[in-house]
């Protein structure tokens, strides 16, 4: 069943558990709700669109004991099998805190595939990342067309991190041949104080992480060794601090989505 329109607005909720999950939706607004778990209590994920299409979430503070936000859509054979993509999501003025995850998620489950994502406005205070992308072999799918702009982070293990080594999976049935295709991700306008450590980008070898551009970061950090962790990545940055990993240093990437300019089509004013 796919419900076709799901507003959710002015809430504040307690739990221990994951707290909101559109799951084969499309048409949601998610406005004005906090979301508190403890910060131990773990798989206290905040709001995840799952398999949904049309989706703004925004004006929102949540702190728990797991990502903030993370967008999925569908785990392994099972999601690959159904098809049904997460797109055309916008997500701004977040703000929040976690134990140990992320303040933006992708995946890990998305092998009905994630595309066309417009985060804007993301304020992080303590997580492991401020911005993480989640797969592995066996998922499939693919993580294309994101955008990324306008975020804080502080007091995480990483500012950003992309890894195709988390592994789990629902059963033995699963393709180790099925790769994730990630590709156009853009990064851009992020300042970030007390992280340990800049970004770690842990690609496939047979398909490596591409055309991934950081555009005006700046990453105060606190280790002074293994700063940029990279393989299987190739991409581009401008005026990035501390200098990127080589594979990141390609200059003249351009990458940004038609409504990256907060044109109307960012609105969602028929939602």
């Amino acid at each position: 069943m796919i419900v076709i329109t799901l507003h959710v607005r002015d809430i504040e909720e307690s739990c221990k558990i994951t707290s909101f999950c559109c799951c084969m939706c499309r048409n949601v607004l998610v406005q004005n709700v906090t979301i508190l778990a403890p910060r131990e209590s773990p798989n206290t994920d905040g709001i995840n669109p799952d398999s949904s299409t049309d989706v703004c979430i925004e004006n929102c503070y949540i702190s728990n004991g797991d990502d903030l936000i993370s967008i999925k859509s569908g785990w392994d054979e099972y999601g690959i099998a159904y098809g049904q993509p997460s797109s055309n999501i916008i997500i701004r003025q977040i703000i929040g805190d976690t134990r140990a995850s992320a303040g933006i998620a992708f995946g890990s489950e998305m092998s009905g595939g994630i595309s066309d994502v417009y985060v804007d406005g993301l304020v992080v205070t303590h997580a492991k990342a401020g911005i993480r992308m989640k797969t592995s072999r066996g998922r499939g799918g693919y993580v294309k067309d994101i955008y990324i702009s306008n975020v804080n982070i502080s007091n995480t293990e990483w500012a950003i991190e992309f890894t195709s080594l988390y592994g789990d999976h629902p059963d033995e049935n699963y393709d180790p041949d099925a790769l994730p295709d990630v590709e156009r991700i853009v990064i851009d306008n992020v300042q970030a104080w007390d992280v340990k450590r800049a970004g770690n980008f842990h690609g496939i070898q047979e398909l490596p992480f591409r055309d991934i551009l950081l555009n005006n970061v700046v990453i105060n950090v606190t280790e002074l060794t293994d700063v940029w962790n990279c393989s299987y990545v190739e991409g581009y940055s401008e005026y990035v601090e501390p200098e990127p990993c080589v594979e990141l240093q390609t200059q003249g990437g351009s990458l940004e989505p038609s409504y990256a300019d907060g044109s109307d089509d960012a609105s969602f004013s028929d939602i």
